[in-house]
């Protein structure tokens, strides 16, 4: 009788997405790795620091959650997009999840943790901003917009340096 190995499928879809970004810079769809670091940098550096400064911790599941949606919104640069139609959908699809309302609660819930820890110690993190706890819309489009200007200032800096 042969034995048989029990397959991670996690580990291979994240095999295969490796695989994919290789052979997109072997078609040269990238330029160079660099280019490819390049934009990453521009939105995951920014993106990742600002989830710090609010106090939205990696071990949270929502975290990877609002990294995912962030970079929906971004990339469909639409401010009117709906939440449950249009950015967890693809979100669940990406982290196999059956139902977008565990998506959507993980959101709330790390949104909602920074935000009572900056009522129990003002200025520990910056959701002093907000009046009140943030939606997870305004949350995430406030993100969005904050990443964009990041991107943007990043592009300029770079334009800056090479002329």
């Amino acid at each position: 009788m042969k034995k048989t190995q029990e397959i991670n499928t996690e580990v291979l879809v994240d095999l295969i997405n490796q695989l994919s970004e290789i052979s997109k810079w072997l078609a040269g769809e990238y330029t160079s790795i660099e280019r490819a670091y390049n934009r990453y940098q521009s939105f995951y550096v920014p993106l990742s620091d600002a989830l710090r400064d609010f106090g939205i911790r990696i071990e949270y599941n929502g975290y990877a959650y609002i990294l995912e949606a962030v970079r929906i919104i971004i990339e469909r640069n639409n401010l009117d997009l709906s939440l449950k139609t249009d950015v967890y959908p693809p979100i669940a699809r990406k982290y196999h999840i059956r139902q977008t309302d565990s998506i959507e609660h993980n959101i709330r819930n790390a949104i909602g943790a920074a935000y009572r820890d900056n009522i129990k110690e003002p200025g520990s993190n910056m959701m002093g901003i907000f009046h009140r706890k943030p939606t997870s819309k305004q949350f995430l489009m406030y993100l969005a917009d904050y990443v964009r200007r990041s991107m943007y200032e990043g592009q300029a800096t770079e334009e800056l340096n090479v002329g």
